[in-house]
C-alpha cells in the first residue's frame, strides 16, 4: 500500500505541554468543517486513527498528515492568517521544513528493528492489569499485544487489510 505523509514544521517554539494547546489553536482555526484536525463530527466523535497529528519535534510546532490528511490540511492553510495563540502568545505559524514523502506501507519476510519514542502503552484502566501480572515476561507479553493492537488499529484507519499474523518482540 502507498501512503502519503507530509510533515509540516513551523518556526517558532512550544513547550511539550504546549502541544494540547497547538492542536486547539489549529483545530479552532479550521473549525468544524476541518474533522480531521480536531475529530468531532458535530456532537459525536471520529472513532479513527488520527490523520492529522500534533507533534513537537526540535522544540518546534509539527503537523504530521497521513493519507487522506494531506488532502485536508489545505483548509488551515486557506486561512487568511494562520497565526494562533497558545499561553497567551502570538504564534505566526510561518513554514520551517516542509516534507511530502510517499511511502510502501507491508509486511516484511525477515524481522526488522525499530526503537519506539513516546509510546504510551498503558491507560488507566490497563495500568492495574499490567502490575497485577506475575514478573516481566508476563509484563512484556502484556505490552507485546497492546503494541500488536496499536499496529491493527493503525491499518484499519488507513484501509489497510494485513492478512499475516503480526509478530513482534520487545527488546528493551
Amino acid at each position: 500500500m502507498e501512503l502519503r505523509l507530509l510533515k509540516i514544521q513551523y518556526t517558532g517554539s512550544i513547550a511539550p505541554h504546549e502541544v494540547v494547546a497547538f492542536r486547539g489553536a489549529i483545530s479552532s482555526k479550521v473549525g468544524e468543517k476541518g474533522v480531521l484536525f480536531h475529530h468531532h463530527n458535530g456532537d459525536k466523535l471520529r472513532y479513527s486513527y488520527p490523520l492529522i497529528q500534533y507533534k513537537r519535534l526540535e522544540g518546534h510546532p509539527t503537523m504530521i498528515c497521513i493519507g487522506t490528511g494531506v488532502d485536508d490540511v489545505h483548509k488551515f492553510f486557506a486561512q487568511p492568517d494562520w497565526s494562533i495563540m497558545i499561553s497567551g502568545r502570538k504564534l505566526d505559524m510561518k513554514i520551517k521544513h516542509l516534507e511530502l514523502v510517499t511511502i510502501t506501507v507491508g509486511m516484511s519476510a525477515a524481522p526488522l528493528s525499530y526503537q519506539l519514542y513516546h509510546w504510551v502503552p498503558l491507560s488507566q484502566t490497563s495500568f492495574p492489569e499490567y502490575k497485577s501480572l506475575s514478573g516481566k515476561a508476563e509484563q512484556t507479553a502484556y505490552l507485546e499485544r497492546k503494541l500488536i493492537g496499536n499496529i491493527l488499529s493503525f491499518a484499519k484507519g488507513l484501509g489497510w487489510y494485513i492478512p499475516e499474523k503480526i509478530k513482534l518482540t520487545i527488546t528493551g
